[in-house]
């Protein structure tokens, strides 16, 4: 029996049994269909999410290195870390002077916190702690007013960089600069 025979031979089979039993080949059909859609969306998606995550970190450059005190993705050993002291000024400055002149430390803390000005209230918004020199590892470029200075950090003073959005939700078509504002419970 030649291939081409078989072949006819088995399509023949498998219509008569497809129109032999009509609601369970149309059930396969639809459960095969279903299942190769729901394989394809769920791939699309992991691979979006895995090119926007490169994206993400990419802006970075490749010459950035992170040390935190907690793990990026925790294993389910939350508890290793969280009694892990904080990071501090004095840590990222022996890094730097360990590290040599040719690399840039700069410490980061982030949260979210209220801010208000005047009796305009904004929830939730992320806070980033800095120093002067975020400027040399982020594209971020103050529109107007300047970034922080050593002297600020160094003196601890109240104050801050905003970005657009808080600029025209919470100031509504004030200049923010020189304005006092409420980050938190800090004036």
């Amino acid at each position: 029996m030649s291939r081409v025979h078989q072949t006819v031979e088995s399509l023949r089979i498998a219509l008569r049994a497809i129109l032999g039993n009509k609601a369970r080949g149309v059930l396969t059909t639809l459960g095969i269909v279903i299942g190769v859609l729901a394989v394809i969306t769920t791939m699309t998606a992991a691979n979006g999410i895995a090119t926007s995550f490169k994206e993400s970190v990419s802006v970075l450059g490749t010459d950035v290195l992170y040390v935190s005190r907690m793990p990026w993705v925790f294993t389910g050993r939350f508890f290793n870390f969280r009694n892990r002291p904080n990071l501090t000024l004095k840590d990222s400055d022996r890094l730097e002077r360990s590290l040599g002149p040719r690399v840039v430390v700069n410490p980061t803390s982030n949260t979210n916190r209220s801010i208000k000005f005047r009796s305009t209230v904004t929830e939730n918004i992320p806070i980033i702690g800095t120093t002067e020199k975020h400027v040399l590892v982020s594209s971020a470029v103050p529109m107007s007013g300047r970034f922080l200075t050593a002297i600020d950090v160094r003196n601890k003073k109240r104050v801050c960089v905003i970005g657009s959005e808080i600029h025209e939700t919470l100031f509504e078509g004030v200049d923010p600069i020189n304005k006092k504002m409420k980050i938190g419970r800090f004036d």
